[in-house]
């Protein structure tokens, strides 16, 4: 089985878990190169400064994971520790960049899961030591859900040579007894809970089979466009998401017992049968013939911009009321057939008047309207950064001059590029979109 995360909310050692994974594109952040766990690698931050705890530096990973790879360098980790909180930040089933020995299919970055220990100056002894416990307590529950050896936990220094982590080798002089007080602490666990015996009592993404199977089954039931194919991807977490968000559940993607229960309930709620009445005839009294009355015509709307063209690729496909799959169906298309389409609400294209249908390309081909998104009025960019590069067409290796601070510009389009906004300028050259070093007004 194949694991992407820890449950979210528990506690190990005197800390209370925290799963906060970064989003997808920047690829020096989170390159989403699938790993299979086998080493557990760890480090100290190298961060002394004031309130640089947990929470901080999730801060900022997710900052980071927001900006152009141009902006950043490789480096990531799965988990920071202090001594009251515990944060993931990328699926232990998913590479990072924390060993600093390259990425080859032997490094550590391709093999082990991350640990930082937080060591900031304004932590005391007793809170420093509480962090190494609480990181030692989560290695053991590593090992116990992904089967990693002992002898597979090692120092950041064993992998690239840095004296790493800083806190643990020069207090110890070598990692060999923080090594054993993780061995020390897994034998006693394993005592109360064999490995062999830790079984999840829920599922999370990352999961396959019939359980799975059964989750799909349920969300396809009570309204979800949903694939039934055993695999607990990225779709079937949102769809556990939208579920426990308008189920008044805690919204955080694990299907245990209670999520469970609720599907179970709302199938059962949406099969019950409908009873018929049959209502009595009522006696017909022939009314008087109006008089015609001309009705004025209503407004018409001035056309939009489409945002593009959708074709069906399934042989029947739902449309929506409303912008949810849960809401109402509206009516049926079929395979073969075109619509336009308006926007995009919710992750539903906006196919006419109540009128939603999925996004989901494997049952749409959607072609997006090239004008759609022009900025009609034009906007100025003013740049905030010292110093920043142009570029010379819609591509962040084609750098052009650098602009200084200050300098204005005409913007006539908002452009995407690899997952970044950027600014297409009346002169012909690009800029970065990004808030922090422009400001358009």
């Amino acid at each position: 089985m194949s694991i992407a995360t820890i449950k979210d909310g528990i506690i190990l050692g005197k800390a209370k878990v925290t799963v906060d994974i970064v989003d997808r594109g920047n690829k020096e952040i989170r390159p989403e190169t699938p790993m299979n766990p086998s080493e557990l690698a760890y480090h100290n931050t190298g961060n002394e400064g004031k309130g640089a705890n947990a929470e901080l530096h999730n801060r900022y990973i997710h900052n980071m994971a927001d900006k152009s790879p141009l902006e950043t360098s490789h480096v990531s980790w799965h988990f920071t520790v202090d001594a009251y909180r515990i944060f993931q930040h990328l699926p232990i089933n998913e590479c990072a960049f924390h060993t600093g020995d390259g990425f080859n299919t032997k490094s550590g970055n391709r093999n082990a899961i991350g640990i930082e220990i937080c060591m900031h100056k304004d932590a005391t002894p007793a809170e420093y030591t509480q962090a190494e416990e609480n990181a030692i307590a989560l290695g053991v529950h590593l090992m116990q859900l992904t089967g990693i050896k002992i002898e597979k936990v090692k120092p950041h220094q064993a992998y690239s040579g840095k004296f790493c982590p800083a806190v643990i080798l020069k207090r110890d002089g070598g990692f060999t007894k923080f090594q054993g007080r993780i061995k020390s602490a897994f034998t006693k666990a394993s005592k109360v809970t064999p490995v062999s015996s830790v079984v999840k009592s829920y599922l999370s993404e990352g999961d396959n089979g019939n359980g799975v199977k059964e989750l799909q089954t349920l969300l396809s039931k009570v309204g979800y466009d949903i694939k039934i194919d055993g695999d607990f991807g990225e779709g079937t977490l949102n769809d556990v998401r939208d579920f426990q968000k308008k189920s008044g559940l805690t919204i955080d993607g694990f299907v245990g017992k209670e999520t469970m229960t609720k599907l179970k309930e709302k199938v059962t709620e949406t099969t019950k049968p409908v009873p018929v009445v049959t209502p009595k005839p009522k006696p017909i009294t022939p009314k008087p013939v109006a008089k015609p009355v001309t009705v004025a015509p209503k407004p018409v709307a001035k056309p939009v911009v489409l945002y593009g063209k959708l074709t069906v690729l399934v042989e029947k496909l739902n449309v929506r009321k409303e912008a949810n799959l849960t809401a109402p169906i509206s009516k049926t298309v079929s395979k073969g057939e075109s619509y336009k389409v308006y926007s995009q609400k919710n992750g539903l294209y906006c196919i006419g008047t109540d009128s939603y249908c999925t996004s989901n390309s494997k049952y749409v081909k959607f072609v997006k309207n090239p004008d759609f998104g022009k900025v009609e009025e034009a906007k100025t960019a003013v740049v905030l950064a010292d110093t920043l590069f142009t570029y010379t067409k819609a591509d962040w290796d084609a750098r052009g001059v650098t602009v200084k601070k200050g300098e204005s510009f005409t913007v006539i389009k908002e452009l995407v590029v690899s997952g970044a906004k950027m600014y297409q300028l009346k002169s012909g050259a690009f800029i970065t979109a990004n808030p922090k070093l422009v400001k358009a007004k």
